[in-house]
């Protein structure tokens, strides 16, 4: 009887002994490889170690992005974005003014103007906002935002945010910027990027863009306003 088969845990296209992605139409695909991949030789070491396999990268590095096809990035996030962004009262009424444009945007089926954007940006989800829910809360002005908020969101929009409550924290950019800087000096400058748990794209825009540049970005969100705004 043949032996079982493994399992992979790791997600399609980032198996590193899976095959490499094809191109994307349109798109050229940046050729991936081991950092530290040694040249073949012919050595045995001394306790009959094989040395004629390359070592293998916790992660395949990427070169450049050929100049024949430059890649349309993203606009990049500075901490200057979200000045002034502190207080339960002004992250909801950010929030609001997020969700306003986002609705006018959809409406319209255009892009964001500039305004727009920057509305967007300073959007941080509900969590540590839970009085944000409470309709029939002590403080009347907690109640008035609770219902302000359940009558702009549709039923779906609304019971995602609320499960989003215990789970969706707001990342301050410098504290991004400095986990970057982290991933950089471990030695990675480009390749496959998952961003499992997206939020409206934070760690995406902060992302250095040398970095960027030579990067293929999958980015997953589970709440429907937030998933929609990244």
């Amino acid at each position: 009887m043949a032996p079982p088969i493994a399992p992979s845990m790791w997600l399609p296209g980032f198996d590193p002994d899976g095959p490499e992605p094809a191109a994307v139409s349109g798109q050229a695909a940046p050729h991936l490889q081991p950092l530290d991949a040694a040249a073949p030789n012919d050595e045995i070491d001394v306790d009959g170690t094989d040395l004629t396999r390359p070592a293998r990268s916790p992660w395949r590095g990427a070169d450049a992005v050929e100049a024949s096809a430059p890649r349309a990035l993203w606009t990049t996030l500075f901490s200057a974005d979200l000045a002034n962004l502190a207080g339960a009262v002004t992250k909801y009424e950010a929030n609001l003014a997020a969700i306003a444009a986002l609705r006018q945007i959809e409406s319209e089926t255009r892009q964001a103007t500039t305004t727009e954007r920057q509305n967007l940006l300073r959007y941080t989800g509900w969590g540590g906002l839970p009085a944000s829910f409470n309709t029939e809360a002590a403080d009347q002005a907690w109640a008035n935002r609770a219902q302000r908020l359940q009558a702009t969101l549709s039923v779906e929009d609304y019971a995602s945010a609320l499960a989003s409550v215990n789970n969706s924290h707001y990342t301050e950019v410098h504290v991004i910027e400095a986990m970057w800087q982290a991933v950089q000096r471990f030695g990675f400058t480009g390749g496959r990027i998952l961003e499992p748990a997206a939020g409206i794209g934070h760690f995406i825009g902060a992302m250095p863009r040398g970095v960027a540049e030579c990067s293929n970005v999958t980015a997953i969100e589970i709440d429907r306003v937030s998933g929609r705004i990244l």
